[in-house]
Formats: C-alpha cells, structure tokens, sequence
C-alpha cells in the first residue's frame, strides 16, 4: 500500500500533468477539428435540422380558424374528462402527446381561442377542483392536501392561483361558503 503523501504529492500531480499533455497532443494532432471550415461545415450540417424545428406565424396561421375552435373546445373536454390538469409536472408537450396533436397547434388554440396561457388555463382548472374538493372535503383533508390533490406543486402557488381566479384565500372561501 502506497503511503499517503506520495499519492498526493507526486502520483496525483503526474496523472493530471499525463492528461493534460495527453489531450494537448491530440488537440495539435487533430487540429483539422479546430479549423473555421470544419466549424463552417458543421453550421451548414447542423442549420435545416434547427430550422425545421422552428415553427413560424405564417405556418400557425395556415391553420383555419375554424379548426383552432375545434381543437380549444377538444382541449376543454379533454381536460375536463382526463383530469389531467391535477398533474403537478404537467406540460404543453404533455397535454399534446396525450391528445395526439402538435404542441403548435395545442398552444396556438389556447392562446389564439380560449384567449389564455396555458399556465393560466391549467390553473384556472386546478382552481375549480380546490374549490369542488374544499366543498366536499373540507373535514377530511387539509388545505395544503387540498392543493397538492389539485394538482399544485407548493401551497404558496395554489394560495397565489387561488387569489387570483376567486380573490378569496381558500380559508375564506370555506368560511363563505359554510356559513
């Protein structure tokens, strides 16, 4: 077994000093990957599969009114059916995998139709089933369950969301509703 201070002294330092001129040498070796062309060549590689992925107004706007109101109303429904809105991780990219449509157009019939955020939509409908859930449930569980079966990721945001679609706090809302 090696002694303590030789590990540290000498074999640590010469390990990190071997790999350091180790990539060094291949840095000056293989110095056509360093070069302004080969960086060139990898942007032109690499910009059409950017710019696909790139969704532009004018592609957004090529879909009709008429199937933005179809999708919003699907998107309503869909929501109020699956509950999927109590999933504190939930997503645009979720809500449209588990839809079956392009987060485009999901995103495009929320903000363009409903006339909302997505965040807001989403709490807007975990607002309601606190409020079903104070109602009914009030005696059995306490707020903060309340807001985590809703679908909140903390009390203060179920507080603040609460607030703002009610502009009661929930304690409010019970004593207002139970009196």
């Amino acid at each position: 077994m090696l002694p303590q201070y030789q590990v540290e002294y000498l074999y640590l330092p010469c390990l990190i000093t071997f790999i350091y001129f180790f990539i060094l040498f291949y840095t000056f070796r293989h110095h056509a990957i360093f070069t302004t062309e080969t960086y060139g060549q990898f942007l032109r590689d690499t910009l059409p599969a950017s710019e696909e992925m790139v969704v532009s107004e004018e592609q957004l706007a090529e879909v009709p009114k008429t199937e933005l109101e179809l999708l919003a109303q699907d998107i309503e429904v869909f929501l109020r059916q699956s509950g999927i809105y109590t999933n504190p991780d939930l997503s645009i990219n979720i809500l449209a995998r588990e839809m079956g449509k392009k987060t485009e157009e999901v995103s495009a019939a929320i903000n363009k139709v409903i006339n909302k955020s997505f965040f807001d939509l989403v709490n807007e409908k975990r607002v309601e089933k606190a409020k079903e859930l104070l109602d009914s449930k009030v005696n059995e569980l306490t707020i903060e369950a309340i807001a985590y079966e809703a679908g909140f990721n903390s009390r203060a945001s179920f507080y603040r969301a609460f607030k703002k679609y009610t502009s009661l706090t929930p304690s409010a809302y019970v004593e207002q509703s139970h009196s």
